[in-house]
């Protein structure tokens, strides 16, 4: 079974790099969290979704986990 794409787009980090995810506990005890994907992506397959339309699924869902990492900081200039 295909697992998808889009897993590289994360680079083989782990939920612990990004905010959204890292959490004292990042995984459930008991939890397979490759069994979990590969249960999702074939769901997604059942409901039509072809591997491009999944792959960017994976791309934007990653690149979300990317921009919750972006600290904006404000930097107020005056001008004279």
């Amino acid at each position: 079974m295909s697992t998808g794409g889009g897993a590289t787009c994360l680079y083989g980090k782990k939920p612990s790099d990004f905010a959204y995810t890292a959490t004292p506990t990042p995984t459930a005890a008991g939890a397979d969290d490759l069994m979990d994907f590969a249960v999702m992506h074939s769901a997604l397959l059942n409901c039509g979704f072809d591997e491009s339309e999944t792959t960017n699924l994976y791309e934007l869902l990653a690149g979300l986990l990317h921009l919750g990492n972006v600290r904006i900081d404000t930097f107020i200039t005056r001008f004279m």
